[in-house]
Formats: structure tokens, sequence, C-alpha cells
């Protein structure tokens, strides 16, 4: 008997190992396929916001919008990403690919999160499984290349979630109370939505005081521990912003305003709340299904409806898989996830891109659940209260769960397929390799036009290729100190070297001409991407056109304004 648990122990160790080795090599491999020197793929600006402030906290500014004359405060973003990020650029300046080695780093150890906090709600097999298909989901490495929060916050909150489930088991106060606190608070200073961590937490350690389990003064004494010692950094904070912030200008008030675009729309209201709803959950029906099957063409290949009653399929046994745990045990996991999605659908959503960057840092969970929606689908034991949190999920092995599990691992690597073609890997590696000898370790003061676009915005996305030229032009015949008015300032600001401001997405020109003129602006950079600068931008200039003078114009479709001496 001893010897057969001995072998098992073994056993289990080397899955472990090899697991790990599958893991370590697989996201290196892939670092290294897509290591590139440039920005971003992605078209935001919430990227070079991070970029920007953690350039301020290196520079000794505090946390201030360096790219804004005057560099006020900066109260909408978290601190926690540019924080990390500031020692980069305090010796390697704008070295896009050392910023993206941290992220890297911190998709290894969401990885690791994933495997302990599964392990520990159901089983090792669960714990690996979803480890091994978050490892290789599309999403997942699309976003762990690109300097975002959306990894760096599944680390936190995976990690918190896990050391919240042992601090509300636990019969005394171990590690695991600060290690709830602090993490909780690394979520959410990480991305504001990590406060729904903290809700999770009360919500689990409220049901553990009134439902008569374990002793009700230890249980009291946890709920005051967490409930005030885990706010307290975010209250704080907030106060912060209330003292510098502009009331327009922070998340609460993108949340409470009908339509963040245009600043005329009313406050949201309970109809705007209900059509907000409506909108987000036909949105995110939409978008379903690609976490699961990624997006290697299916859209393109199945029929509309195929790719509805998928969705609906895939959030069924979420849901069901939830409901069931959150009926038999009710752990924090459960009621993060609720929260989580909760606050998706009444969060003011743009497209399907807003919805993938929302839904990614709870892959792992909608796998999860899915596969414990199928395990209580077919009528098998599923985490019941006999076996407690530790007890096997699966006391079977049935089929249909190893053919769901098998199924997501093959659409996800058939994607990674697609992102790195066999044929041209040793080629690839051997150019990543020398292109990271190359910029790893280079200090970079100046960012050039060749860092920011590329083949894939020239033909994907041509007008942001000619958006970025434009600004990358303003930068050059401009002067040091001058300002340049732009759709995107956080970008033009990188891509220009100059100071750049935004202009206010109204309909009202002189609340423009006001920050054209407090602001000092001496460029626009006038763009025909993008909507508000149509609506709002382009009636300004036409009003105030002989202010003006077209430095540099695209054949009408794109110009650079430079302001008239006297004006």
């Amino acid at each position: 008997m001893e010897g057969s648990k001995i072998f098992q122990s073994q056993r289990a160790e080397r899955r472990v190992l090899v697991f790990w080795v599958f893991v370590v090599s697989l996201t290196v491999l892939l670092a290294l396929e897509l290591a590139d020197y440039r920005f971003s793929q992605v078209r935001g600006a919430d990227n070079a916001n991070y970029v920007l402030l953690a350039r301020s906290m290196a520079e000794g500014q505090g946390f201030s919008d360096v790219h804004i004359p005057g560099h006020p405060p900066h109260t909408r973003y978290p601190p926690l990403l540019p924080l990390f990020l500031s020692p980069v650029y305090y010796f390697f300046g704008y070295n896009f690919t050392m910023m993206r080695l941290l992220i890297v780093l911190a998709g290894i150890g969401s990885i690791y999160a994933v495997k302990l906090l599964f392990e520990r709600e159901a089983d090792g097999l669960t714990g690996v499984l979803v480890a091994l298909m978050t490892v290789t989901n599309f999403y997942v490495l699309f976003y762990m290349r690109e300097i975002m929060t959306e990894i760096p916050y599944m680390l936190f909150s995976l990690m918190a979630v896990y050391w919240l489930g042992r601090f509300s088991e636990e019969r005394a106060f171990k590690p695991s109370a600060t290690a709830a606190v602090v993490l909780v608070t690394a979520a959410y200073f990480t991305r504001s939505i990590g406060l729904t961590i903290y809700a999770a937490g009360l919500c689990l350690l409220l049901t553990k005081l009134y439902s008569g389990n374990g002793e009700r003064r230890l249980q009291a004494k946890k709920l005051l521990f967490f409930g005030v010692l885990a706010i307290l950094p975010f209250l704080i904070w907030s106060l912060r912003g209330l003292l510098y912030a502009d009331p327009d200008q922070s998340y609460f008030s993108i949340f409470f305003q009908a339509d963040y675009y245009a600043e005329e729309s009313a406050r949201a209201g309970v109809t705007t709340f209900f059509e907000r709803i409506k909108h987000n959950a036909w949105l995110y029906l939409n978008t379903l299904y690609r976490p699961f099957i990624t997006y290697v063409g299916f859209k393109n290949m199945v029929p509309t409806p195929v790719i509805h009653a998928s969705s609906l399929f895939f959030l069924a046994m979420v849901v069901w898989g939830l409901f069931y745990r959150v009926w038999t045990r009710g752990g924090v996991s459960d009621f993060y996830l609720i929260i989580y999605l909760a606050l998706l659908l009444v969060w003011p959503t743009y497209g399907t891109g807003d919805v993938m960057r929302y839904l990614v840092p709870v892959i792992p969970f909608l796998y999860f659940y899915f596969l414990a929606g199928v395990a209580c689908a077919v009528r098998l034991r599923a985490g019941s209260r006999a076996s407690g949190p530790s007890g096997k999920m699966f006391i079977l092995i049935p089929f249909v769960f190893f053919f769901f599990s098998l199924f997501f691992l093959s659409v996800n690597l058939v994607e990674i397929r697609a992102m790195v073609w066999p044929p041209a890997l040793p080629g690839n590696l051997r150019s990543s390799t020398g292109l990271l000898s190359a910029n790893l370790f280079k200090r970079v003061d100046k960012v050039g036009l060749e860092m920011v676009t590329g083949e894939y915005f020239m033909n994907e996305v041509p007008c942001y290729h000619k958006y970025l030229e434009r600004a990358h032009i303003a930068g050059e015949i401009s002067a040091s100190g001058e300002v340049i008015m732009a759709r995107k300032p956080e970008v033009a600001a990188i891509v220009s070297g100059r100071h750049a401001v935004g202009f206010p997405f109204s309909s009202d020109t002189s609340k423009i001409f006001d920050v054209f003129n407090v602001m000092g602006v001496d460029y626009i950079v006038l763009d025909s991407c993008y909507e508000e600068t149509r609506k709002y931008l382009a009636p300004f200039i036409t009003e105030h056109i002989d202010m003006f003078e077209v430095w540099r114009d695209d054949d009408g479709d794109m110009a650079i304004l430079r302001r008239k001496e006297g004006f």
C-alpha cells in the first residue's frame, strides 16, 4: 500500500513536470515567434496611456499625463501596470520588447495560477486541462504580446480568488489573510473591474457568517478584516481622484453617461441601463463562441444561425455549471464570475473588440464552468457537499468531458498553427532571436514610425496607418514644446514625440475652441478614420478655417493643419 502511494506520488510529480515543461516551452516558443519591437497590434489608446504613465513615474513626475501641457495628475487608469513598466522606461526608454517581456512573464504566472486554482476547486486533472486550454487560447496568447492589462489582471485576479478561498476556509488568521487583501488590491489597481473580486469575497464571507458553518465569531472577524482592509487602498485612491479629477473624465462618469462619445447625451437613467443590457446581451451572444472556438475563420465558414446556436450552447453549459456549483457549494469563484458578468451587461461596450478584451481575463473560468455544466448534464457527481471543495469534480472520467477538452485543445492548436506556420518557424525563430538580441537591452529615446506601424496596419486598417503617418509628420515639422491636437492624443504623443491633447466630444464648438486656446495647440491632425473627428472636430475647423493653413494634405483624405501666426 505504501509503495502504491509512492508510485502514485511519483507519477503525479512527473505529470506536473511534463505539464510545466510544455507550458514554458510553448510560451517561450510563441514569445520568440511573435517577438516584435513595434508598439502594438491594436488600435486603442490604452496601451499608449500605460506607457506614458510609466514614463511619468520613471521621470519622477508622479502619476501624471506627461503628454498634456502642464502634466496634470492622471485620474482614470489604475497605477499598477504603469508602476511595473516604469523601471523598463527608466533604464531602456520606449523599449517595447522589454515591456512585452513583463507581460509574457505575467502570462506564464497566470497559467500556473489557473492550474493552482482549479486544482483546488475540483481536482488535479481538471486544473491541468483548464490550464492547457488557457495557455493555447488564441486571445490569451494575443494579449500576452500586448502592453495591456488583460494578462496581468488575469494573474492577480486568479491568485486573489485562490487565496480568498483559502482564507474563507481556514480556522485561523494565517498568511492567507494578508495574501487575500494584497492580491485583491493588486487586482483592482490593475483594472478597476477587480472590485468584483472584493464584492465576491464579501458575498462569500457573509454567506459563511449566516450559514451557521464554522464559528460565527471567527467568521465575523474575517468579514471585518477583509471588508475594511481590502477596500481601504481603493478609498484612498478614489479620494485622490476626487481631489484632482475632472468630474466628466472618471470611470464613474463613463458608467453613468448615456453615450461616452457624446457629451450632450443625458445621464444614464433606468431606460438607458435596460437598453444597455439589451445591447450588451446581444453583443456578447454574438461573440461568446470565440473564447471557445477562437477565430480560425468559423464565422466565414459557418452560417450565422449555427454560430448563434453554438454561443447559446456554450452559454447554457457555463450557466448550468455555475448554477450547480453555487447551489452545492457557493465558492468565491462562483460569486466572482456572476458579479463580473453582471457588471459587463451594464458596462458601456462598443463592439466585439471591447467584448473580447473584457472576456479574456475570465476565459479560464468559462472553460471550467463549461466542463462543470457538461458534467452536470450527463448526471455525474460535480463538487457535492460531501466531497467538499477539494473533492474530485468528476468521479468517473466521462467520454464527454474528454471530448470537449480535446476539442477545445485541438481548435486552439489549429489557431496557433495559423499564427506560427511550421515550415517558416526555423527562419522566424532565427529572425526573432536576432531581433531580441538587438533590441531587448537597447535604450530607445525616440519612437520611429517603423516602431508603431507596419504591414498589418497598412493592409488591414490603412486609415489608421495613414493616421500614424500624419502624427509622425506632425512631430517632424513641429518644434519642441509645440502642441498637437488629435483624436487619439496618447498615440499621437508617442508617435510625434510632442505634447498632444484630445478634443471634447461635443457639438458645441466653443468647448473645442477653449481647449484649443488654453492648451496652446499649434497643429491639428485631421483624420478620416473616426466618427468623432467628422462629427466634432471638422465643424470646429470649418467654423475657424481662417485660423489655419494646410501644412500637409493627403488628397483631401487626411490633413495636418497649422495654426497661423497671430491667432
